[in-house]
């Protein structure tokens, strides 16, 4: 409908433009910025043609949805937003602002793993309240007050400051909760980490010592080094 009715008009309006002795620009360019925004009117689709004829819908109302769109409680974004994962750990991150990314999210947005997390991994103290979030999809982690603080890095995300663990703190965990995310996944994450040069030892044990661990990560580090 917004491509038929650009061609339909745009002709229109050079033409116009030029009897008015003004830049065609002028008229086609926010004609153009109008079809655009037809799919929130009833001219731009049965549906929405179908909704408006009920009487139950005004006008107002349509435009007002489809300029902002209601994802969750608190949360709203525009409907034609950039959906991908780095969004979605910035939409956890205003929705639960205590929590910290870990685990697989961490992993995929170092891009340490083959796996594509459907959820958003976050970790919130075991003695805080769980939250109920119906978006982003999320798995929520219960850590310890101390592993909860450790190893938390700042990065920036399309000018949103995130919280996640560091690759270090994060291989830690994955060896920790390897029955959650399976030893092979943590193993992958360890080597590319290594071979990448994106690690410390030092950091390393540190982490693994916190999580105790560190006998299990061994024979896997040495193996690799």
């Amino acid at each position: 409908m917004n491509t038929s009715t650009t061609t339909i008009m745009m002709p229109v309006l050079a033409y116009d433009a030029i009897g008015m002795k003004i830049h065609p620009l002028l008229l086609m360019l926010p004609a153009t910025l109008s079809a655009s925004c037809a799919f929130m009117l009833p001219a731009a689709t049965p549906p929405n043609a179908i909704v408006f004829g009920s009487g139950l819908i005004r006008l107002p109302q349509m435009a007002k949805a489809g300029l902002i769109e209601k994802i969750d409680r608190g949360l709203y974004a525009s409907p034609n937003r950039e959906l991908n994962e780095n969004v979605q750990l910035i939409e956890i991150t205003q929705k639960v602002p205590n929590a910290v990314i870990c685990l697989l999210s961490v992993l995929r947005f170092h891009e340490l793993t083959t796996q594509a997390p459907f959820e958003t991994w976050i970790a919130i103290d075991r003695k805080a309240r769980r939250p109920e979030i119906q978006y982003p999809p999320t798995r929520i982690v219960t850590f310890s007050s101390a592993c909860l603080s450790e190893g938390v890095e700042i990065q920036e995300i399309n000018g949103v400051n995130v919280k996640m663990f560091s690759i270090e703190k994060t291989i830690s965990d994955c060896f920790k909760y390897r029955n959650k995310i399976g030893i092979d996944v943590a193993v992958e994450a360890l080597k590319e980490a290594i071979s990448e040069d994106k690690i410390t030892l030092n950091d390393l044990w540190h982490y693994s010592k916190l999580c105790r661990i560190d006998n299990i990560i061994r024979p896997y580090v040495e193996a690799l080094l």
